[in-house]
């Protein structure tokens, strides 16, 4: 969903990396065109995430789904689970309850992500 050591501009784009201007009420402006406030690079709750066509295309060509510490309620991402499906992809859920969008043929790891992630990848790597 982005990261917060980058900031972007709404306006012309630009993304810089910025672990400096950390203070919510101390405004950056930007480099790029002027606009007076760069804001972080991440997707906020009630945004809908950018590259949506580019990653609905990157699903449904997918042979293998990962989502990695979802609630499977936040959408239009909880959605992404049922197209992959749909697509044919093997699917993969890691969270630390089963979300309510899992169906059966999903598999689902419990767990916190910084520990159960690590195991998925190497698997997924040895399967090749």
């Amino acid at each position: 969903h982005g990261s917060l050591a980058q900031l972007r501009c709404e306006r012309c784009g630009i993304v810089v990396r910025d672990l400096e201007h950390v203070e919510p009420d101390a405004a950056v402006a930007c480099g790029g065109c002027a606009a007076p406030r760069l804001r972080p690079d991440v997707v906020w709750f009630g945004e809908v995430p950018r590259e949506m066509p580019r990653v609905e295309r990157a699903i449904r060509a997918a042979s293998h789904f990962a989502a990695i510490g979802t609630s499977g309620q936040v959408w239009p991402v909880a959605g992404w689970l049922a197209l992959a499906r749909a697509c044919g992809a093997a699917t993969l859920v890691q969270a630390l309850e089963e979300p309510e969008n899992l169906l059966p043929g999903d598999e689902f790891r419990a767990g916190r992500a910084a520990d159960v992630v690590p195991a998925i990848v190497e698997e997924l790597l040895r399967a090749g």
